[in-house]
């Protein structure tokens, strides 16, 4: 940008468009924090900018020295005079000398020059427009040199961006239902949250506008409770055929690792629906690569969890066995979420329908928070079966997380199990999933304790139950 020129000329200000191969919020990071700077702002092919400190915020500024492939040394400063993430950076642009003060330019140089960038994205690469005020006073012999200067630090933050890590993938899935079905299942927000994300996974938040310009925010909640937001919005919206989005996704405190473009594509084919979905993400932060290396396993867990979703309409009665480690079921009961969750999480509740049939249950302890215990004896026709829980989450009346077992003197099973109570119209769907630390131990389960069919016969004594309540 700092290309010495001789004679003023009135002319348009100096314009320059290039379109990048990244997204925008890391394009406009190139331009707002100095880590990147460092690597372009104000130098042409074989400068380097040994030194740069400022603040990058509306009235601050950057201070910084360029050494010049000549030899030459050129101080500047910039002031930040709009900016608006991640769509616009305005900046005043002045020669300075080594403390940071403002000096004359070189003869034939604006002593202030007004640099605007904007930047816009599609399908995950960014459109930079720079309009550089000040450098239409040049002959058109320097505003050429001046074209030159910023192609060529364009270049260099090209080059930098290209070090940020990425990775695509692409996954095809077949479900059985129509493509409005599996359409709405990506566009409402009540189907969205029950399978977003890898298994185990539950979305507490889950806000979906499903139109050009909408906005997309959900909450993943991990296992051991660590939330994960994700912020995005629609570009794209084609019922039933086409969304493109894009999001990124943030830690507790807001700040983004990493940014997805991502494309899902909808074809019926007879009664089926052939899904694609195509995502490029780009890491924003040094937990990137973990995340990016997990996209594909945490897209096929999504989509697993989506086409469960699709064949029982969220409605199954049955449990089944899921993948070789889990045993799953889902349940929807006529009473309102509160009242379930009373149900399930009270002792003198709980007591007269937990377990199969032909069995009760007596509680010798209940402590409902994370680290408490349940400690019960299920009562069966044959023999009694002492069992130990140890609750690992509690987030009233939203979600159960706990470990069964875990002691010598109870039953020899460990497995962990999470219940979701999600509100449906003043019902209750139930989701419930156990996983178990090998094939060989659910195995073990299944077939010494009828693992299977005693939760079936457990949650339809639950719906029995709720159904005496709602007559008494």
């Amino acid at each position: 940008m700092r290309t010495p020129v001789s004679r003023l000329a009135a002319a348009k200000p100096l314009a320059i468009t290039r379109v990048l191969d990244a997204p925008r919020i890391l394009v406009f990071r190139a331009w707002t924090e100095r880590e990147h700077l460092v690597n372009w702002w104000g130098q042409p092919k074989g400068a380097t900018m040994p030194y740069c400190r400022g603040d990058v915020r509306v009235g601050g500024g950057l201070h910084f020295r360029v050494n010049l492939p000549d030899g030459n040394v050129v101080w500047g400063k910039s002031v930040y005079r709009e900016i608006v993430e991640p769509e616009r950076v305005v900046l005043l642009d002045y020669f300075s000398d080594e403390h940071g003060n403002i000096v004359e330019p070189p003869p034939g140089l604006p002593k202030e020059s007004v640099i605007t960038a904007t930047f816009v994205e599609r399908d995950g690469r960014t459109t930079v427009t720079v309009e550089h005020a000040g450098a239409e006073q040049a002959s058109k012999e320097n505003q050429a040199a001046y074209q030159q200067g910023w192609g060529e630090s364009l270049d260099r933050m090209a080059e930098d961006l290209a070090k940020a890590p990425t990775r695509e993938v692409a996954i095809t899935r077949v479900f059985d239902a129509p493509r409005e079905l599996v359409f709405k299942a990506w566009t409402d927000a009540g189907h969205m949250a029950q399978w977003w994300g890898p298994k185990m996974f539950t979305n507490p938040v889950c806000e979906v506008d499903a139109r050009p310009g909408g906005t997309i925010y959900i909450v993943m909640r991990a296992p051991d409770g660590v939330e994960y937001p994700m912020r995005g919005v629609f570009l794209e919206v084609v019922e039933p055929e086409r969304i493109v989005f894009t999001a990124v996704a943030q830690d507790k405190d807001g700040n983004a690792l990493l940014e997805a473009h991502t494309v899902v594509s909808f074809a019926q084919q007879g009664s089926e629906t052939k899904l694609t979905v195509h995502q490029r993400a780009v890491g924003l932060a040094p937990l990137a690569p973990q995340m990016l290396a997990g996209m594909e396993a945490g897209w096929t867990q999504s989509l697993e969890r989506l086409a469960d979703l699709i064949s029982t309409n969220g409605t199954r009665k049955e449990a089944t066995l899921v993948g070789d480690r889990e045993i799953a079921a889902t349940r929807v009961f006529d009473a309102p979420r509160e009242l379930v969750w009373k149900v399930w999480t009270e002792p003198e509740h709980i007591g007269q329908w937990w377990g199969p049939k032909g069995f009760t249950t007596t509680t010798h302890a209940m402590e409902l928070k994370p680290g408490g215990v349940w400690r019960f004896v299920m009562h069966g026709p044959d023999r009694d079966y002492q069992n130990k829980i140890t609750y690992l989450e509690v987030v009233k009346p939203e979600r159960l997380v706990y470990r069964h077992g875990g002691d010598k003197e109870v039953e020899p099973v460990n497995f962990q199990v999470t219940v979701i109570f999600t509100e449906q119209g003043g019902k209750t769907r139930i989701d419930m999933r156990m996983v178990f630390p090998s094939a060989n131990a659910r195995d073990y389960v299944v077939k010494t304790y009828g693992a299977v069919e005693g939760l079936n016969q457990t949650l339809g004594r639950l719906e029995e139950y709720l159904g005496a309540r709602a007559l008494s």
